[in-house]
C-alpha cells in the first residue's frame, strides 16, 4: 500500500497537508478545482518537489527522500514526455519493454496501426493514449496519472478505461475534472480542496 501520512508540500504562499492511502487494485479518482494543488500534490508523490514533513510509504518502506526514478511509482503527466522523434512503440520498449508486449497494448488503444509513425506525427489523443501505455509498461505497483484522459473522444476513453480495469495488479492514482472518468473507472474518489483531501460525499 502507497500512504502518505501528514505529508506537507509548500510551494510559495500556497501549502498543501495530505494524508492518503493507495491498495493494489484500486482505482483511485481524485477532483479538485483548479488551482486547489493538483499538479503540487503529484509533483510531491513524484519526488520532484521535496517534502516539508511528513512521510510517503510503500508498504513499510519510507520513500519519503528517495530520487523520482527509484520510486515504484509510474507517473503520467498531462504532457506524456514523448521523444517526437521516436515512434509510439520505440518510445514504449525505451522503459524496457519487448516489442511484442508493447505493441499488443498499443493495439488494445487503437495505435496498433500506426505504432511505427513518429510521435512528432501524431495527434494529442494518440500521444496520450501511447504515453499512457509506456506508463504501464514500466510496470511500477502504483500509477499516478494527471488528467490521462482529457484529449480523448468517447471511444478512445473507452480503451484505456478497459485496458486500466485489467491492470488488477497495481493501484492507480488518476486527477480528472471529468465526471465521465470518475463513473467509468473509479472505485473510490477524493476531494482536493484548501489544501486537504476528502473523501466524495458520494463514496
Amino acid at each position: 500500500m502507497l500512504t502518505c501520512k501528514n505529508l506537507r508540500f509548500k510551494r510559495g504562499d500556497f501549502s498543501l497537508e495530505i494524508t492518503l492511502d493507495l491498495k493494489v487494485g484500486e482505482r483511485v479518482a481524485l477532483m479538485a478545482p483548479s488551482g486547489e494543488g493538483k499538479s503540487t500534490l503529484i509533483e510531491g508523490l513524484t519526488g520532484l518537489l521535496e517534502a516539508q514533513s511528513g512521510a510517503l510509504l510503500s508498504g513499510a518502506q519510507d520513500i519519503t527522500q528517495v530520487a523520482p526514478h527509484k520510486r515504484p511509482l509510474a507517473i503520467l503527466f498531462q504532457d506524456g514526455n514523448l521523444f517526437d522523434h521516436l515512434s509510439s512503440l520505440e518510445n514504449c520498449t525505451l522503459v524496457g519493454a519487448g516489442k511484442d508486449e508493447a505493441l499488443s497494448l498499443l493495439e488494445k488503444v487503437g495505435l496498433g496501426e500506426i505504432a511505427q509513425r513518429p510521435a512528432a506525427q501524431l495527434s494529442g489523443g494518440q500521444r496520450q493514449r501511447a504515453s499512457l501505455v509506456r506508463a504501464l509498461l514500466q510496470k511500477k505497483p502504483y500509477l499516478i496519472l494527471d488528467e490521462p484522459f482529457s484529449a480523448l473522444d468517447s471511444d478512445s476513453r473507452a480503451l484505456c478505461y478497459a485496458l486500466l480495469k485489467e491492470r488488477n495488479a497495481i493501484g492507480i492514482l488518476f486527477a480528472t475534472h471529468d465526471p465521465r472518468d470518475v463513473e467509468a473507472l473509479a472505485t473510490r474518489t477524493l476531494i482536493l480542496r484548501d489544501g486537504r483531501i476528502a473523501p466524495s460525499p458520494k463514496t
